[in-house]
C-alpha cells in the first residue's frame, strides 16, 4: 500500500490538476497531504496512564514492520511521550502487530503463555484492530481488561465501537482527516491554495470511561 509507484507515476502525468492525499505524502507537484500530528496526543495518553492509573510498565503494539509512515510516527511519538513523562520504555515490551488483530495475537502468543507472563500494566496500540487482538488473546490466558491490564487503541475504528472491552480508545478520527482532505480538495479545484502547517480540532475522546476533550491536530503539507 505504501509502494504505490504506479499510482504516483500516473498522477505525475496529470499534475495540472490538484491532488489531495489523506495519509501518504505522494511527493508530486501541486499536491496536498493531510496526516495526523500525534505528538500531543501520545503525551496525553501516557500522562493519563501514569497519573490516573499509576501505570509504569507501558508496552507498545506497533506496526513498524509495515513501513507505514504513520505507524513509525506513532511509535516515535510514543517514545517521546514516555520520555516527557519521565518513564523508561523497555524494548522487551515492544510487539509487532502489523495493524491487524490476528498478528497482534500472534506477537503476544510468542512470549505470553499464562497470565503470569504479562510483564506490563498497560499497552498502547497503534490502531484499534490490534487493541482488540490484544484483549482477545490475553483473555484466552485468563487476564481481563481493565481489571488486570489497560489497553489504549487509536483511530476510532468500527471494530472498537462494537467491542465493549476497548475502554481506552482514541484520539483520532478518520472522518476528521478525510473531511479536511475533501475541504482542501474543493478549494483547490477552485484555484485556492493552502499553506503548509497544522490544523487543530477539538474532538470528544474516551479514556477509560472518562469523557474528556482532547486537542487533535492534522498536518497539512503542500508540494509546489
Amino acid at each position: 500500500a505504501y509502494e504505490s509507484k504506479n499510482v504516483i507515476d500516473y498522477l505525475r502525468k496529470i499534475t495540472n490538476k490538484p491532488v489531495i492525499s489523506a495519509g501518504v505524502d505522494l511527493g508530486i507537484p501541486n499536491s496536498y497531504t493531510v496526516t495526523y500530528d500525534c505528538k500531543g496526543v501520545f503525551v496525553d495518553i501516557i500522562e493519563h496512564l501514569k497519573n490516573h492509573h499509576n501505570c509504569k510498565k507501558i508496552a507498545f503494539m506497533s506496526a513498524n514492520d509495515t513501513q507505514s509512515p504513520e505507524a513509525i510516527e506513532r511509535y516515535e511519538d510514543f517514545l517521546l511521550a514516555m520520555k516527557k513523562n519521565g518513564l523508561t520504555f523497555e524494548e522487551s515490551l515492544l510487539y509487532e502487530g502489523g495493524f491487524t488483530g490476528f498478528r497482534a495475537e500472534a506477537a503476544l502468543k510468542k512470549v505470553i503463555k499464562t497470565k503470569e507472563d504479562i510483564k506490563f500494566d498497560s499497552i498502547v496500540c497503534a490502531n484499534d484492530s490490534m487493541a482488540v487482538g490484544v484483549i482477545k488473546y490475553l483473555k484466552s490466558v485468563g487476564a481481563e481488561c481493565p481489571k488486570d491490564f489497560l489497553v489504549v487503541g487509536f483511530d476510532d475504528a468500527i471494530v472498537s465501537r462494537v467491542n465493549t472491552a476497548v475502554v481506552a480508545n482514541k484520539f483520532a478520527e478518520y472522518k476528521f482527516k478525510n473531511t479536511v482532505a475533501i475541504h482542501i480538495g474543493g478549494k483547490a479545484i477552485k484555484g485556492k491554495n493552502f499553506l503548509s502547517g497544522t490544523l487543530s480540532a477539538l474532538l470528544k475522546t474516551w479514556i477509560f470511561i472518562s469523557k474528556i476533550l482532547s486537542a487533535v491536530a492534522v498536518k497539512l503539507k503542500y508540494n509546489e
